[in-house]
């Protein structure tokens, strides 16, 4: 999770009340808000873990199968699900991230 401060946190270290990030995809300007509320649920079977190209190397990231991205080559939101190699995402500061790698697969998550 990007967090207020221009820092990564996993999502399971947020707390309520802790400034969290976002970039507006029509402006490419980073927000902040505080976190209102947290939502856990034992009930998502349906995961992708989602390979990107950054200036650092590859990372990945472990998400919902319908969690949204915004894709900067459709412009528009996708699920993760519908992600394919090739597909830019838009990253904070309007940089771009290249999906590499979108290996789906169910399991028992805590989210």
């Amino acid at each position: 999770m990007l967090m207020g401060d221009g820092t990564n946190k996993p999502i399971k270290d947020v707390a309520i009340g802790g400034p969290v990030a976002n970039a507006d995809p029509e402006s490419s300007r980073l927000q902040v808000h505080l976190v209102a509320a947290l939502h856990v649920t034992d009930n998502d079977t349906d995961f992708d873990d989602l390979t990107v190209s950054t200036p650092a190397g590859p990372k990945t990231i472990t998400t919902t199968a319908h969690h949204l991205f915004w894709s900067a080559t459709l412009h528009r939101w996708l699920d993760a699900a519908a992600l394919k190699v090739g597909e830019q995402l838009t990253t904070p500061g309007d940089g771009r991230a290249s999906v590499v790698a979108n290996r789906q697969y169910t399991g028992a998550n805590r989210t």
